[in-house]
């Protein structure tokens, strides 16, 4: 008999044999993440702080290019990206079903999944660090020796201010669990996506590159993994609190995963 004909049915609705279902536990999601990034970090401090303290340790561009949160082709930066897509497409899906439940502020949702997959965008381009360079050819702005190296910050705090007055009433209405959640993680990935980067420049400018230069990208990349760790948790807590818990799954089967 063929295999195919003993199989049965789905009802409608229901799962096939080949797809898995996992319900979303935003603590969990928090957890996994932030182990994730404790690894990353503490792994990228070994190699760059051996680094610096063994210049001529073996593989040590090598080690340094796969682990060190400050190189573009790093895990840490792969990692990064994965996250912010993720944190992405998962506000994308609360913003489907708030619409689909006629919930306030679902605009506001894609909104944020905009904003979420512009960053991961510039990660993967390099937006800021071509505008950085920009800036910095105008001897007007900044130079490599004036203490002024990352001129990029100033318009990226002044987009982060102007995307802060629009999302106000929507992070206003939020529960305050998710509110506050919220505003750390923005807090967090200003501080570290700018703010340590012009620590970092202001230290390099009066020291050369050492253990202290290292210890400040480290904590930099620290704060924007965690920023957007926090922000996928926010999203996951909102998801599973505010929407209908029964419908806040991930699919994997024959076709593509979805959130549902």
């Amino acid at each position: 008999m063929n295999r195919a004909q003993i199989v049965p049915t789905p009802e409608p609705g229901s799962l096939t044999p080949a797809t898995r279902q996992w319900q979303v536990h935003p603590a969990v999601v928090l957890r996994f993440a932030l182990v994730a990034v404790a690894v990353i970090v503490g792994i990228s401090l070994a190699v760059t702080i051996t680094g610096q303290l063994w210049p001529d340790m073996p593989l040590g561009s090598l080690l340094d290019d796969a682990f060190s949160t400050d190189s573009e082709q790093s895990i840490g930066t792969v990692y990064s990206v994965l996250q912010l897509a993720v944190a992405a497409v998962a506000a994308a899906a609360v913003a489907v079903m708030a619409r689909e439940q006629r919930r306030p502020w679902h605009r506001a949702w894609f909104g944020v999944s905009f904003c979420l997959a512009a960053v991961g965008l510039d990660e993967v381009l390099m937006l800021h660090e071509r505008l950085n360079d920009h800036l910095l050819g105008d001897p007007t702005i900044g130079d490599r020796t004036s203490g002024e190296q990352f001129p990029w910050v100033y318009p990226a705090v002044a987009l982060c201010l102007v995307l802060g007055f629009v999302f106000l009433r929507f992070v206003l209405a939020l529960p305050p669990k998710v509110r506050y959640t919220v505003i750390v993680s923005a807090v967090l990935f200003v501080t570290g996506a700018a703010g340590m980067e012009e620590v970092g420049g202001r230290w390099t400018d009066v020291q050369e590159f050492d253990v202290v230069s290292v210890l400040i990208i480290n904590v930099e990349e620290f704060f924007e993994l965690v920023a957007i760790a926090l922000m996928l948790y926010a999203i996951a807590l909102f998801a599973t609190t505010e929407l209908d818990p029964e419908r806040v799954v991930v699919s994997i089967g024959s076709g593509p995963p979805s959130v549902h």
